[in-house]
């Protein structure tokens, strides 16, 4: 059994750290093609009408703006840079 000490089976795991960055920048796309979905080409004309579509375009827009606002994704950069820059191999 000496033989197996030096041996890291976590070593074949290292690739997984760059799959969970394009896992992120997947989902940030995402939300991007969702925002541009959502508020640019089906609400946002309905807002700039006006009229009585307006007033529940503008709810539409808000709630989105609300669920993908920079609060929900805040902790974001610090978990990525937490795990940027650790130190632990």
């Amino acid at each position: 059994m000496d033989c197996c000490r030096h041996v890291n089976p976590f070593r074949a795991c290292a690739g997984l750290r760059g799959l969970g960055y394009l896992m992120v920048a997947i989902v940030a796309a995402i939300v991007a093609l969702s925002y541009y979905a959502v508020v640019v080409f089906a609400w946002g004309p309905m807002l700039l009408a006006g009229g009585a579509a307006a007033a529940g375009a503008a709810v539409v827009i808000v709630a989105f703006h609300i669920l993908v606002s920079a609060d929900a994704l805040a902790p974001l950069p610090l978990l990525l840079r937490s795990t940027m820059f650790s130190t632990t191999a």
